[in-house]
């Protein structure tokens, strides 16, 4: 594997989406600025006193980690990849709201780090059936999302199916290509 030469690839990859997504590009830069100035709004507020809001705002700051970090992924043609980033940004935005929802969850999930039982009181309290309640629709939808995404992130068929290319097969022997775009 010559990595110059998947780095040049992936910038001509980025050259000509970025071409091709013509105007709509500028749609990635409104959405960034949108996350910035809810960070900043938060900053000069008076809620941004609070365990759940702070720990809202950290999450914010997160979620525009993976706008950012997944939208270079597209960019670059490395799609099955940004379905990571997708899936870690909804779950940051699920756990934001069950922190909004339960505003005493904020400290459970701000001490996590503190020791290995704090961590297993955390799992517990942000396990897959309390983020995604069945009484909230929006976060159904998200969680179907996740779903698509948690498939094309771990190593299952799905997330093969992008990638390789099978050019023989029989049941004694195959040639496969694995493509990384």
């Amino acid at each position: 594997m010559d990595l110059d030469k998947l780095r040049a690839d992936e910038e001509e990859n980025f050259l000509l989406t970025k071409k091709v997504l013509g105007d709509s590009y500028s749609l990635f830069e409104d959405l960034h600025d949108l996350y910035d100035w809810q960070r900043r709004a938060v900053e000069i507020s008076a809620v941004g006193n609070h365990d759940h809001v702070a720990a809202g705002a950290v999450m914010l700051c997160q979620s525009q980690y993976h706008l950012v970090i997944g939208t270079l992924d597209c960019l670059r043609c490395h799609i099955t990849d940004s379905f990571a980033h997708c899936r870690a940004a909804i779950e940051t935005a699920v756990f934001s709201a069950r922190i909004s929802r339960h505003p005493h969850l904020a400290m459970e999930w701000l001490n996590a780090g503190d020791s290995e039982e704090a961590y297993e009181r955390y799992r517990r309290k942000f396990g897959t059936g309390s983020i995604f309640p069945d009484d909230d629709p929006a976060l159904a939808n998200l969680k179907a999302r996740y779903d698509i995404c948690a498939k094309q992130g771990h190593p299952s068929v799905y997330s093969f199916a992008s990638r390789l290319r099978f050019l023989d097969w029989d049941r004694k022997r195959y040639q496969a290509e694995y493509h990384y775009f």
